[in-house]
């Protein structure tokens, strides 16, 4: 299988990709029941690229949620609506 190069591909890119700068990201911690981590990561990736999940202690349940600057509010709508599911004990902005 070799490598195609699609005609004018960089041209339909470019308005998407054209800032080297990073979105600004707030951080928040969850401390949640473990058994239900993937619960969370499944809920939150729905929201393409608003929130990036990453299990600091899987043992703990505790999970750092990078969500991109200003949507802290719809996380916290977002967490609240499933609090009982993922068993939610806290989360606070760090």
């Amino acid at each position: 299988m070799g490598t195609r190069t699609v005609k004018g591909a960089a041209n339909v890119a470019a308005p998407f990709c054209s800032s080297t700068d990073p979105l600004p990201l707030d951080h928040f911690v969850v401390r949640m029941d473990p058994d239900r981590v993937f619960f969370l990561k499944f809920i939150l990736e729905g929201y393409d690229n608003l929130f990036i999940t990453t299990t600091l202690n899987c043992k703990d349940g505790v999970v750092l949620i990078r969500a991109v600057s200003g949507t802290g509010s719809e996380l916290e709508v977002i967490l609240d609506s499933i609090s009982e599911e993922i068993g939610l004990i806290c989360c606070e902005q760090v």
